[in-house]
C-alpha cells in the first residue's frame, strides 16, 4: 500500500489503510486489551502508539508493524535511538528489537484517521495467495474512480472480494496489478429480484431464492416487507445483496421521490453500494428534478445510482438515458435488462461496446 514512509499523505490510499496498526498473534494479546485498541509498544530506547490488529498469520512472540507513520508518537522508528543503523546509514535492527506491550492506551492527541469506505462484498475470491497489499483496490480506484474491490481479513487470511460497484472490466486493472494472480478466473454472481415475489412473505421468498441455488438478491422496494430487518435476514441465509431497487413506473411524482429516497437510505444504512431506479411513464419535468436529487443523495453516500431503460417509459432508449442521466456526473450508471434490450434497437451491441469504452458504470 505504502512505500516505506512515502505516500501516506495521499488521501485515496489512507482510505484503504487509515490506521497505524501492529499485528499480533491472538495468543499473545494481554488480557483486557480488545482488538482495535490503541496500545503502547516500548523498547529499552523508546516507544510508540499503535492500533492492535490480531492475526493468526503472525508468529507467536513476534509483532509486525509498518514503519514511517506520520504523527507524534506513532512512528516505530522512535523505538530506536538515532545512530543505531549500520555503517552505511541503513539497516536499523527492527527485526531483532525487544519490546513489550501495554494498554489500552489513550489515542494520540489530535489524531484523525481517514474515514474508510464500507461497501458490501458480493463475491469473494477463493484464494490462499492474497498478501493484503491492496494494489488491486488502488488500481481499481485509479482506473474507475470506484471501490470495486475490497481486501479484508477473513478467518485469519487476507480475502479479496468484489463489491457491487465492480464494473467487470474486460481488461481489469485489478487483475493486472495483482502480483500473485489470485484475481483471475472468478465466476460471475447469480442473483434474483424480489419484486416478482411481492405476494409471498419476504422471508419465505428469500429462503426459496437461496434453495433454488441463487447467491444474491436485488432487494426491491416494491415488496411491502422490504426493510433493514429483512435485508439482514437475507444475509443470515448466506445471500448477498447486489442492490436495492425502486421502479414504480406508474407511481405519481411525489410517491416516486419518497420511495427513491427510502431506497437510498436503506442501501446506505445496510452498506449496499448500488441503487437501481426505474423510469416513470410521464411527468418528464418532475422526473428531471427527481433524478438530480437522488443522484446527489447517492453521491454523498458513496452509492452508485443506476437508471434502467425500459420501452414505454421516459427512458425508453439509450438516447434518452444519454440526454437525462449521463450529464448528472461520472457516477451516473445504467442498468441493463435483457428483456428490454431485446426490444430496444438503440441498445444494440455496438452501443453497449461504446458504453464500455466510455467506462460507463453498469450495475447489472
Amino acid at each position: 500500500m505504502y512505500f516505506h514512509g512515502e505516500h501516506r499523505n495521499v488521501a485515496e490510499l489512507r482510505v484503504h489503510e487509515p490506521l497505524p496498526t501492529v499485528e499480533m498473534h491472538p495468543d499473545d494479546i494481554p488480557p483486557g486489551i480488545p482488538p482495535g485498541s490503541w496500545i503502547r509498544l516500548e523498547s529499552p530506547w523508546g516507544s510508540c502508539l499503535r492500533v492492535l490488529s490480531p492475526s493468526p498469520l503472525i508468529k507467536r512472540g513476534v509483532l509486525s508493524a509498518s514503519h514511517g507513520w506520520r504523527g507524534e508518537g506513532l512512528n516505530v522508528n522512535h523505538m530506536l535511538d538515532s545512530g543505531m543503523q549500520g555503517r552505511g546509514g541503513l539497516g536499523y535492527p527492527f527485526r531483532c528489537l525487544p519490546c513489550r506491550v501495554s494498554g489500552p492506551a489513550a489515542p494520540p492527541e489530535g489524531f484523525q484517521a481517514a474515514k474508510g469506505e464500507t461497501h458490501r462484498v458480493q463475491r469473494r475470491v477463493n484464494t490462499l495467495w492474497c498478501t493484503g497489499c491492496r494494489a488491486c483496490a488502488v488500481a481499481c480506484r485509479m482506473h474507475t474512480g470506484l471501490t470495486g474491490i475490497a481486501i479484508e481479513m477473513v478467518e485469519g487470511e487476507w480475502s479479496p472480494g468484489f463489491t457491487s460497484l465492480c464494473l467487470n472490466c474486460s481488461d481489469a486493472p485489478c487483475a493486472a496489478a495483482c502480483h500473485t494472480g489470485c484475481l483471475e478466473g472468478d465466476p460471475p454472481l447469480l442473483g434474483f429480484r424480489t419484486s416478482g415475489l411481492r405476494e409471498v412473505p419476504l422471508e419465505e421468498a428469500l429462503r426459496g431464492i437461496r434453495d433454488a441455488g441463487y447467491q444474491s438478491v436485488e432487494f426491491c422496494m416494491e415488496h411491502p416487507e422490504a426493510s433493514p430487518g429483512t435485508l439482514s435476514f437475507a444475509e443470515g441465509l448466506g445471500l448477498g445483496v447486489s442492490s436495492v431497487s425502486y421502479h414504480g413506473k406508474k407511481d405519481p411524482p411525489k410517491k416516486r421521490l419518497a420511495m427513491g429516497r427510502r431506497a437510498v437510505e436503506l442501501a446506505s444504512s445496510a452498506g449496499v453500494s448500488v441503487v437501481v431506479f426505474g423510469s416513470p411513464l410521464d411527468h418528464r419535468e418532475c422526473f428531471r428534478e427527481e433524478i438530480v436529487e437522488l443522484y446527489r443523495m447517492c453521491r454523498d453516500r458513496g452509492i452508485l445510482p443506476a437508471w434502467e431503460t425500459e420501452p414505454g417509459t421516459i427512458l425508453d432508449s439509450l438516447e434518452e438515458w444519454r440526454e437525462l442521466i449521463a450529464p448528472l456526473g461520472p457516477l451516473a450508471g445504467i442498468n441493463l435488462d435483457a428483456g428490454h434490450l431485446h426490444l430496444q434497437d438503440s441498445l444494440g451491441v455496438k452501443n453497449l461496446e461504446a458504453l464500455g469504452k466510455q467506462d460507463t458504470p453498469c450495475a447489472h
